[in-house]
C-alpha cells in the first residue's frame, strides 16, 4: 500500500521516501517525519515564549524613558508569550495564531520606534519584534511542509 503525504512517498507503514525533483533524498519512518515536522513548530512557539516573557520584563530591565511605555511591553509580551504557549502545547496548524502572532511582532515594532523615549528601548522592542514576525512564517513554512495523506 503506497500513501502520498506531501512530497513524501510512503510505502507499508515504516517505509519513507521523500521526493525532491524525482530524486530519492533521504529514507526514513513515518514518525521521524511527524517529529521533524512538530519539534519545528514547537521551537517557533517555544522561542515566541521565551520573547514574549523578556519583552514583559524589559520595562522593568531596560530604561524607556519617561513615556508612559511601560505598560505597552508588559501587555504586547502576554499576548506575545500566550500565542506562543498555544503553539507549543498543541495547536500546530493554526493559522490563526500564526497571524495574530505576526501582528503582535509588527505592532511591538511600530510601538517601539513611536513610543520608546531611549535609543536602547526603541531597538530592544524593534529587534525582539522582528523576530517575533519571522517566526510565525517559519511556522507556516513547516505547516505547509507537514506530511498529508493524499488520494492517489
Amino acid at each position: 500500500m503506497e500513501y502520498l503525504l506531501g512530497r513524501v512517498k510512503v510505502r507499508g507503514r515504516q517505509q519513507v521516501e521523500r521526493m525532491d525533483e524525482g530524486l530519492n533524498v533521504e529514507r526514513g519512518s513515518v514518525e521521524t517525519t511527524r517529529a521533524d515536522y512538530g519539534s519545528s513548530l514547537v521551537a517557533a512557539g517555544a522561542v515566541n515564549v521565551l520573547i514574549g516573557i523578556w519583552i514583559m520584563v524589559s520595562p522593568f530591565v531596560i530604561d524607556y524613558g519617561g513615556s508612559g511605555l511601560d505598560l505597552n511591553p508588559v501587555v504586547s509580551g502576554a499576548v506575545l508569550a500566550a500565542l506562543g504557549l498555544i503553539r507549543v502545547t498543541g495547536s500546530y496548524t493554526s493559522h490563526v495564531v500564526s497571524g495574530l502572532s505576526a501582528l503582535v511582532g509588527i505592532w511591538i515594532i511600530i510601538s517601539g520606534a513611536a513610543l520608546a523615549d531611549t535609543v536602547i528601548g526603541a531597538w530592544n522592542l524593534g529587534v525582539f519584534g522582528a523576530v517575533a514576525v519571522v517566526l510565525p512564517f517559519i511556522a507556516e513554512a513547516a505547516i505547509a511542509e507537514a506530511p498529508r495523506r493524499s488520494r492517489s
